[in-house]
């Protein structure tokens, strides 16, 4: 399990021990006929849905409407363009019928009169999107605006939200009971947010920058400020979504790495029903009219929701749109976004275009069974977790001449909010805004936690089920304990203690490090670095690392497995490989344009495999001029410079602890890599490497996305196998994606390969036609992977002892299919291995059901 997306689970736990565990509701059917007060005739497509949920319906073409809910409100609400909303208090029976009569509404409906045609919201849509690209605020050769963005997390009581007498008050439990008390002592009198009790707070001022040709998005992050407490590590990853980088006006939408098809893009006549609500005058001949979004089919990745659109330039101004359960975001039972535009100074023109105004994101966390993928709804009474970004575009100016020169480089969306330390008279001159009373109470409270010694101590505590570690403040950690315990076979028992320090400590030098034993082998192992990270954009950060560890031995782009107590359990019975190595490495990464990533590195190893290797010693002279020299050799020293470049349009990162993670991006990737080996203070060899890697993640449908990984390369040298290329097999029934996972460890090598490995994710298209599995959220998926490589004669007969299989004439395959999101964090898959079917060390493991645990959104 991933331990960034552990802490999502883990806080849902801890909100669960804090208060009730959840109980399951009944089902209740609302139907009933929407009609004309004073004509009598029925109403087509009126909106009918409860309060605060995304439960309802729209009226059929007789007035009718019919819809079921586990999740029910206090009310119902109608509402319909040119009549006055109607709302109701619905009851506790387990069928209610309704019989409205909604009354007209003349201001409302004023001068804005369509007829003639049977689909008038589909018809004005058509206007709108065929305006969507001179819209869409990318449009722009340059954007510079002032950003103010904020993030919350908060646990919210709905018996205390939804008390109008105010004498009901919120209880925190063991972990938070401290926090609600000063909570309640420094809140305001009118106190507006009933229900909530914040958990975290931080707020971030930058100057942004966009730009189009080339493509830059800047941010010059001017100040940070946080409520400072140790319990900030755990609660923060819940809020660390960039809410304004949501832009509607494209055909699909990225949020939480699913594709959601947006209402004003392209694709919108394909997946929704519009229909007018409302229309307010803006000027003497045009209106801001109002759409209902109505999904085609509910089962997909859409929204529900408003938009409202200018009628003279057909552009977005506001957009309140929802997703609910039906979306299949794991531990998320409702999302909210909401955006608005307003006019800007078009300074290239003179004339003033929309341009973004403001974006919210907030999101109500699962709770009870349902946090852990049980089908069993938890009570709307029970509390829950919430968290709300926003980001406020202000001082906006579009196509400035004058705009200071922009750095190449891709916006940073998150990383660890660590104070800056500003004073308040800055934040008062350049908030855009006040902030609200409720916003000014969390900072009130903070200021009391961080003197009240329990409250120190439960939040030490919750730093440490953040993700494992001891944290010294903002100073370093130790850890993580999950890490600290371990087994293998060759060193039995390992434990292992980590260290790294964090920008309290300085915000450009970084120190890391590990010291490890295992109860076999009898051997201490450990490692010592530096990080130094130059700028954070563009990315530029410098390393020197020194180890002495057994390492998985991989190349260029793989990830380890994780040794572990789960490994072994499920380990298969095939030899087990591992290579100790004592290393030293210096490396540079840097952004050196606006999709470009430079990797440079000299990296000096002894590599000794703990399994039997022997290959012959280029040392040894059969003339017996080297007596004292061995016919073969088990261990290699390598000495190596390698080079590489990695191209990325409009991806976007993540910084965290110093690191670069890029995040999911629709347009495919490359690198290329050029590694030279070279023969000098005791490396035995003189080589040369070229490696090249693209990879996707294609959306094919907003539901179904196909992964893919090509790779390619060739070895210029004559080299024992370790240092050819050695495509990475599975010795456990854990699956990896980076893996062959029906592959022995060094059951194949190359010096010229071509590798595919793919998975194709159809995110619940067959399994959401049956009912009951609907409920369940999993989603299928399918997987095949292939190798294929050979070796040059003079490497073959260098390689003779090792028994190497080559794939020249027929590629290693295997495929397999399985099942994902099981319980939100489990994947059980059965592959299968398609040939090579009589491999020495595979003994019978050809196929098998493989495991995994990792929770994502």
């Amino acid at each position: 399990m991933t331990k960034n997306y552990f802490k999502v689970i883990l806080s849902g736990v801890l909100l669960m021990l804090a208060t009730c565990f959840a109980t399951a509701q009944t089902t209740m059917t609302f139907k009933g006929i929407v009609k004309d007060a004073k004509t009598g005739r029925p109403i087509a497509f009126a909106a009918v849905e409860l309060l605060h949920r995304t439960d309802g319906a729209y009226t059929d073409t007789l007035g009718q409407f019919l819809f079921t809910t586990i999740n029910p409100s206090d009310s119902i609400r109608v509402t319909y363009l040119g009549y006055q909303a109607f709302t109701a208090l619905v009851s506790r029976q387990l069928q209610q019928i309704f019989d409205i009569e909604l009354k007209t509404d003349a201001i409302t409906l004023g001068e804005m009169v369509f007829t003639g045609d049977a689909n008038p919201g589909r018809t004005f849509m058509k206007k709108v999107l065929a305006r969507n690209r001179e819209n869409d605020p990318s449009r722009f050769q340059r954007l510079d605006a002032r950003r103010w963005t904020r993030a919350e997390v908060s646990e919210l009581d709905p018996i205390v939200a939804a008390d109008t007498t105010g004498k009901k008050t919120m209880k925190g439990g063991l972990l938070l009971s401290g926090r609600v008390k000063v909570f309640d002592k420094v809140k305001e009198d009118n106190y507006s947010e009933r229900g909530k009790i914040p958990l975290f707070f931080a707020e971030k001022i930058a100057d942004y920058t966009l730009t189009n040709d080339p493509f830059v998005e800047n941010l010059s992050l001017l100040a940070v400020k946080t409520t400072n407490l140790a319990s900030d590590k755990l609660f923060e990853w819940l809020a660390r979504w960039d809410a304004g980088s949501v832009n509607l006006y494209k055909q699909r939408i990225l949020l939480f790495a699913k594709s959601f098809v947006s209402p004003v893009g392209l694709e919108a006549l394909g997946f929704y029903d519009f229909y007018f609500q409302d229309s307010v005058p803006v000027s003497k001949n045009h209106w801001l009219i109002t759409m209902q979004v109505i999904p085609k089919v509910w089962y997909g990745n859409v929204f529900t929701g408003t938009i409202s659109i200018e009628d003279s330039s057909f552009a977005l101004v506001k957009a309140n749109l929802h997703l609910s359960k039906s979306a299949n975001i794991n531990f998320i039972e409702h999302l909210d976004l909401n955006q608005s535009f307003a006019l800007a100074p078009d300074l290239s023109t003179g004339k003033k275009v929309f341009a973004p105004r403001e974006s919210v994101l907030g999101l109500n966390f699962e709770s009870g069974p349902e946090l852990l993928g049980l089908p069993i709804p938890s009570n709307a009474k029970n509390k829950r977790l919430i968290s709300q970004m926003s980001a406020v575009f202000d001082s906006v100016r579009v196509n400035d001449p004058t705009g200071p020169a922009v750095k190449a480089g891709a916006l940073t969306i998150f990383s660890r909010s660590i104070d800056t330390g500003a004073s308040e008279e800055f934040w008062k001159k350049n908030r855009p805004d006040t902030l609200t009373p409720y916003e000014t109470s969390i900072y009130e409270m903070a200021n009391i936690l961080r003197n009240d010694p329990k409250q120190k101590i439960k939040d030490k505590f919750l730093a440490l089920l953040n993700d494992g570690n001891y944290y010294f403040g903002n100073y370093g950690y130790l850890g993580p304990i999950g890490s600290i315990l371990s087994s293998n076979i060759i060193e039995g028992t390992r434990f292992r203690l980590g260290f790294l320090t964090l920008q309290g400590f300085s915000p450009k030098i970084s120190l890391f490090g590990h010291v490890a034993y295992g109860t076999k082998d009898q051997r201490w192992k450990g490692g010592f670095g530096i990080k130094y990270l130059w700028t954070a954009q563009p990315y530029t950060k410098t390393q020197l690392y020194l180890g002495s560890d057994y390492n998985s031995f991989l190349q260029w782009g793989e990830e380890p497995i994780e040794e572990g107590f789960a490994t072994a359990a499920l380990r298969k019975h095939v030899p087990f490989y591992q290579i100790f190595q004592r290393r030293i490495l210096l490396s540079h990464d840097q952004q050196i344009g606006t999709n470009w990533f430079f990797y440079g590195s000299l990296n000096y190893r002894n590599i000794n495999p703990s399994f039997d290797f022997n290959y012959p010693n280029p040392k040894y002279d059969p003339s017996g001029s080297t007596p004292y020299e061995p016919q073969t050799a088990h261990a290699i020293n390598v000495a190596e410079a390698s080079v590489g470049l990695h191209y990325a349009w409009q991806e976007k990162s993540r910084i965290y602890e110093y690191e670069r993670y890029p995040q999911p991006t629709k347009f495919p990737t490359a690198s290329i890599l050029y590694t030279r080996g070279i023969k000098t203070g005791g490396a035995d060899f003189a080589y040369d490497k070229i490696n090249l890697t693209l990879t996707h993640t294609s959306r094919i449908t907003p539901k179904a996305n196909l992964y893919w990984r090509f790779d390619a390369g060739k070895v210029y040298g004559v080299l024992p196998s370790l240092l050819l290329q050695v495509p990475q097999g599975n010795n456990s029934y854990i699956i990896q994606r980076s893996s062959f996972n029906t592959m022995v460890p060094f059951e194949f090598a190359a010096d010229r390969f071509l590798s595919l490995k793919t998975r194709f994710s159809l995110g619940g298209i067959l399994l959401d036609r049956i009912p009951y599995l609907q409920k369940l959220g999993w989603r299928e998926r399918l997987t095949f992977n292939s190798f294929w490589g050979d070796l040059s004669p003079e490497n073959r007969k260098f390689n003779s002892e090792q028994h190497l299989i080559e794939t020249n004439h027929n590629p290693f395959m295997e495929a397999g299919v399985g099942i994902e999101n099981i319980f939100h964090i489990l994947s059980i898959d059965y592959i299968r291995r398609l040939n090579y079917l009589n491999s020495p060390n595979l003994q019978g493991n050809t196929g098998g059901i493989f495991l995994n645990m990792k929770a994502v959104f």
